[in-house]
């Protein structure tokens, strides 16, 4: 057995996102043997669309609008 190297991109690495919060979508690029999972951190992104897989995948979720005057962050790791 040969042992592959999996090489992982996700674009775009940041975003800002408008207080009025939407849809939003990040790709995953890498090769189709190669697994992947995706978990929101922060409770800022909801809905993830997909939240594994492997190969390259378009992945979209759902930011709920801000209603306090405050920052929010959050990551999709």
């Amino acid at each position: 057995l040969e042992e592959v190297s999996c090489n992982y991109s996700v674009t775009p690495t940041s975003q800002s996102i408008p207080s009025t919060g939407g849809s939003f979508s990040m790709s995953v690029s890498t090769m189709s043997t190669c697994g992947w999972t995706l978990a929101s951190v922060g409770g800022v992104a909801q809905s993830l669309s997909k939240s594994s897989g492997s190969g390259n995948a378009t992945v979209t979720y759902q930011v709920a609008a801000n209603t306090i005057s405050s920052v929010r962050n959050g990551s999709i790791v």
